[in-house]
């Protein structure tokens, strides 16, 4: 492993032979990615100016990654068939994002989880659970049964079904 110039890294996924490495220098947010054998040939998909000391988060599917911007209330997505950044305007500020199986996409932020679809540059929220304190983080495991996580200090973590009851 060679040494790099991040500051801050705030989330490495690997998906296929790729690694996505989303890390903060400065002011500036910058998703990389590689391949998983090789960190120093790195390529920027894309970046944006942050200001907060909240932590954003990434999701990636077959076809998009996505990364909240917590300060502007956004949601980057970088779609790899087209090679093309769209900004998404979330209705609520977004904490936590994760892809499902199915290629959507779960969210959690102002006490509610969303399932939402893609669909030509939109998000289109599938079903809403309301609810849900202080939640931050999101997993699922092999049944589509879904995890969240808190971000305060209640130690709390809500059990979803995947039809969000």
């Amino acid at each position: 492993m060679t040494t790099s110039n991040f500051k801050v890294v705030t989330g490495v996924m690997e998906h296929h032979q790729n690694t996505y490495i989303l890390h903060r220098v400065n002011v500036t947010c910058k998703l990389e990615v590689c391949l998983t054998d090789d960190i120093s040939k790195r390529k920027e998909l894309f970046q944006f100016e942050r200001t907060g000391t909240i932590a954003p988060m990434m999701a990636i599917s077959e076809k998009y990654v996505i990364v909240n911007d917590l300060d502007s209330k956004q949601l980057i997505s970088y779609d790899f068939v087209t090679k093309s950044t769209v900004i998404i305007y979330p209705y609520i500020a977004l904490l936590g994002v994760h892809f499902v199986s199915d290629s959507q996409f779960l969210a959690v932020g102002e006490d509610k989880l969303i399932k939402y679809r893609i669909e030509e540059a939109m998000i289109i929220p599938v079903w809403i659970c309301e609810n849900i304190n202080s939640g931050y983080g999101i997993c699922t495991d092999s049944h589509g049964v879904i995890y969240v996580v808190t971000r305060n200090n209640e130690q709390l973590i809500h059990v979803i079904s995947p039809a969000g009851i």
